[in-house]
């Protein structure tokens, strides 16, 4: 039996590249962060996080419509296995799940 971790079966890489009926039915769990202060923002981010992995489920990182530098860019980075609002809007649209 192959050993999976969290992110190996739920992260955005996975999800990425599951075919759209697949895709369509994966569940998500979405953190978003606004302008309420470090302390608050990185409680909601980091809440976000432990609930995708209790919850087995991919997670999305929501941006604030902030134009210009993102709000704590030098504390949190986005990487390979979280998604971004844009992005998951873009391969719900490509893989016509608003129809399913």
């Amino acid at each position: 039996m192959e050993a999976h971790t969290t992110h190996s079966i739920s992260g955005a890489s996975h999800a990425r590249n599951l075919r759209l009926e697949q895709f369509c039915h994966h569940g998500f769990v979405m953190g978003k962060a606004s302008e309420a202060g470090f302390g608050k923002e990185m409680y909601k981010i980091l809440s976000g996080a432990a609930l995708s992995i209790l919850l087995n489920r991919s997670l999305i990182i929501g941006q604030t419509r902030h134009i210009g530098k993102i709000l704590f860019r030098d504390y949190i980075s986005d990487s390979n296995v979280s998604f971004t609002m844009r992005e998951i809007k873009h391969l719900w649209r490509l893989n016509k799940c608003v129809k399913k």
